[in-house]
């Protein structure tokens, strides 16, 4: 079952293109320009944005061929959704590799010895749990015998290898319950059975193959079906989705329109939505938790439960709800707060307890949109203080899909020392004056000064050390690196009132989203350009972003590179 592992089976087929790493000497960044300062490559000509428009292509482009391992969050959801037991521990899984914040990338997670020795042990444990807590549920049979075996593959199978199995699948499966290998026990032998399917690559690769068709290869319904499922619920398709495919419907963007919608208005998508939140935001690590008390006391367990619980709202009300344009993202001023999220934030509490309510943002607060999000403040910002860079940058690369390089080797990056003397920007401004670093700094600097009215744990504040704070920013070259354009701001509300006027800005959401979901970032941008092209025809509109994102050709069709599956 393993055979394609220890083959080193994983990501594009017949292409090693797209979503990796530049060639030694290309780098994020343009060329020097002869002063030793790398300046940025322009974001307008680079190859991995797709943001020019209009777009240039004629006809829509056909997708790339490709396999996709499972993440942990994926196979815990399917193992429990199928087997009906708790999701199991996954943390033996290595952690997934991410690619432009996004570990769905189906080129970058490989299978490491690591992950075959998790395999086993979970196919293991899962199917002895399983068949411990659920064997009513999971064998309707009461014969002990080949058949029986068969019908539990057949249903249990046709969720997990996501698909109506052949018989000769179902044979193969179901002869391991046989007594020869099991000495009688036909329970034991079910485990087997159940382990196989565990293990089996069916099963841990999300397959984006498709059947030749006319110089092609179109997606079979129950490939569409575990895209449109993994993306929107992080789990496998339910029997719904699988009857639909079985039934041809999902062959159509009409079809697998229909499903995607229903999906859609299920408590299921908040899963898949939110994560492609967390990762486009760079809101799902562990900078927001990990804080210097001593510098913040009041950021408690509960505030920072409370943040998460406020981002999982901000995105249902923006992806699903009635505030769905790009514009609100950042102009909105509802607030998802609870009651120890608004002491936190200084605005009234709603008196709802731990339970998140919706409130209009105050006239005495700064905060709303998405740059002013608990988790987006205090992700993008140090243990003990604040980040201009960090800031800045993330909304370089995050909203304006502005890539900036790494810094010279030669260069030091340490941040300035703590000076109680000096607030933040101060130290930072003089730190980065210098001429190796000012050619990028300027276009990160002058936007992270901007969210200097919030600390590093994200509270708003006035003064730093008895000082006032300066929060006033400059947003240079918004469109375009080539184009010369300056524009000053005062506060993350008013930088947001700038993106939300920005087609850059509105493009870029549509680039983040087809990187997510399509688990690649190739060089041939005109996908993303269509995608783009259809999210300002829809008025920016998010939740038909999503839609015609996952229904589009490129998802149904995958192009012809000569590989064999």
């Amino acid at each position: 079952m393993l055979t394609l592992f220890a083959a080193g089976c994983s990501g594009f087929l017949g292409d090693e293109g797209g979503g990796g790493p530049p060639a030694p000497g290309e780098g994020a960044g343009g060329p020097s320009d002869g002063s030793g300062v790398v300046v940025p490559a322009d974001p307008e000509t680079s190859d991995d944005v797709g943001l020019r428009t209009p777009s240039p292509c004629a006809p829509e482009p056909r997708g790339k061929r490709q396999l996709r391992l499972l993440s942990r969050a994926e196979y815990a959801n399917a193992v429990a959704d199928v087997l009906g037991i708790a999701a199991p521990n996954v943390d033996r899984l290595p952690v997934e590799p991410k690619v432009d914040g996004y570990d769905t990338d189906g080129n970058a997670a490989v299978v490491t010895p690591t992950h075959l020795d998790a395999y086993a042990d979970l196919a293991k444990a899962v199917a002895t749990k399983a068949m411990s807590e659920r064997r009513a549920s999971l064998v309707a049979c009461t014969t002990r015998d080949l058949a029986c075996a068969k019908q539990v593959v057949r249903t249990v199978g046709r969720r997990l290898l996501r698909g109506t199995l052949d018989d000769a699948t179902i044979t193969r499966f179901a002869a391991l319950a046989e007594s020869a290998n099991t000495g009688g026990d036909f329970d034991a032998g079910l485990t087997l059975a159940l382990r196989a399917l565990l293990q089996s690559p069916a099963f841990l690769y999300r397959h984006e193959l498709g059947t030749s068709a006319a110089g092609a290869y179109a997606l079979t319904g129950a490939e569409t079906a575990s895209l449109l499922s993994f993306t929107l619920w992080q789990t496998t398709p339910d029997d719904a989705l699988l009857d639909a495919a079985d039934r041809g419907e999902l062959a159509t963007a009409l079809g697998a329109r229909r499903q995607a919608e229903r999906l859609l208005a299920d408590p299921r998508a908040e899963r898949g939505l939110l994560h492609f939140a967390r990762g486009w935001l760079g809101t799902d690590g562990a900078a927001a938790a990990n804080k210097d008390l001593a510098v913040y006391p009041r950021y408690t367990q509960a505030v920072r439960e409370a943040m998460r619980d406020e981002e999982k709202a901000f995105v249902r009300e923006h992806f699903l709800g009635t505030q769905r344009s790009f514009a609100e993202l950042f102009t909105t001023k509802t607030l998802h707060v609870n009651d120890a999220l608004a002491g936190y934030y200084g605005v009234p509490r709603p008196g709802t307890g731990t339970s998140v309510a919706s409130v209009t943002s105050p006239a005495t607060t700064a905060r709303g949109g998405v740059l002013t999000l608990g988790t987006v403040l205090a992700s993008h910002a140090h243990a003990n203080e604040t980040s201009p860079v960090k800031r800045g940058r993330f909304v370089r690369e995050r909203m304006l899909c502005q890539p900036l390089p790494s810094p010279p080797a030669n260069i030091d990056t340490t941040p300035p020392g703590l000076d109680p003397s000096k607030t933040t920007r101060e130290r930072f401004a003089a730190h980065t004056a210098n001429v190796a670093c000012s050619g990028c700094h300027k276009f990160i600097d002058g936007v992270g000064f901007g969210f200097e009215s919030f600390d590093g744990a994200g509270a708003e504040r006035s003064v730093e050390h008895g000082l006032p704070i300066d929060a006033s920013g400059v947003l240079l070259a918004r469109e375009s690196f080539e184009l010369a354009t300056r524009e000053s701001f005062d506060g993350p509300r008013a930088l947001g009132y700038a993106l939300a006027g920005s087609v850059r800005a509105e493009r870029c959401v549509a680039t983040q989203f087809h990187r997510f979901a399509r688990g690649y970032a190739e060089r041939d941008t005109c996908d993303a350009r269509r995608l783009a092209d259809d999210f300002t025809s829809a008025r920016g509109d998010l939740r038909e972003l999503v839609l015609r994102t996952l229904t589009a050709r490129s998802v149904r069709e995958r192009r012809d590179d000569g590989a064999q599956p």
